[in-house]
């Protein structure tokens, strides 16, 4: 799992509730603040799944999503936002999220997002 998320101390907080409770196969394999190193950090680990933060820079995060999905069709995009107003949504699934998550209840909605997600 690749997690990119502008805020540090979120990005830390995400990737430790990621890594006590993924579920089974599932582990982060890369995590940035940073848009362009993801596109090399996506490149370089390949992953299953990308929780992607998009506000703050929601042009180049979006272009990151178009980007990873063109890369990678079957990876799954989850992008999370505070708020996750209607507007994000739109353009999140737009650009190839497969969901937008809330980032203030992400500990109650990720888990079974994810499960949602490899189910199918």
């Amino acid at each position: 799992m690749l997690v990119i998320d502008r805020n540090r101390g979120y990005l830390r907080m995400l990737v430790n509730f990621l890594e006590e409770h993924a579920p089974g196969g599932l582990h982060v394999v890369g995590a940035t603040t940073n848009i362009a190193e993801a596109h090399t950090l996506a490149a370089a680990t390949e992953p299953t799944c990308a929780l992607i933060g998009i506000e703050g820079d929601t042009a180049a995060a979006l272009a990151l999503i178009t980007a990873l999905r063109a890369a990678r069709p079957q990876l799954r995009i989850i992008a999370i936002a505070q708020p996750p107003t209607e507007e994000y949504r739109t353009a999140a699934l737009a650009a190839g999220a497969d969901r937008l998550l809330n980032k203030a209840s992400l500990h109650r909605q990720l888990l079974p997002a994810l499960a949602q997600l490899f189910s199918s």
